[in-house]
């Protein structure tokens, strides 16, 4: 009879015990898809930023080749020296 009592204590510490585990499992995929939504909107982020980067990159590499074309121009010309 004693042995029934500990075999039912220790399934209920058991089943106890499977309980916590699932809630903290639970937990632990919310959090995951919360890091999964950060992670996405971040990389949408800079998805966005590389568009811009290129275009400055474009127009600052064109006004510098503009910028050398006219003074060597002007050097041409004699306007500089």
């Amino acid at each position: 009879m004693a042995e029934g009592r500990d075999i039912q204590r220790d399934l209920g510490r058991h089943e106890a015990e499977l309980e916590a585990l699932s809630r903290f499992i639970e937990k632990i995929e919310d959090t995951q898809e919360e890091q999964m939504r950060a992670i996405n909107a971040i990389n949408r982020t800079l998805a966005e930023a590389r568009g811009g980067y290129r275009t400055l990159l474009l127009i600052c590499g064109a006004s510098g080749a503009a910028g050398a074309v006219m003074w060597k121009l002007l050097e041409l010309l004699g306007y500089v020296r």
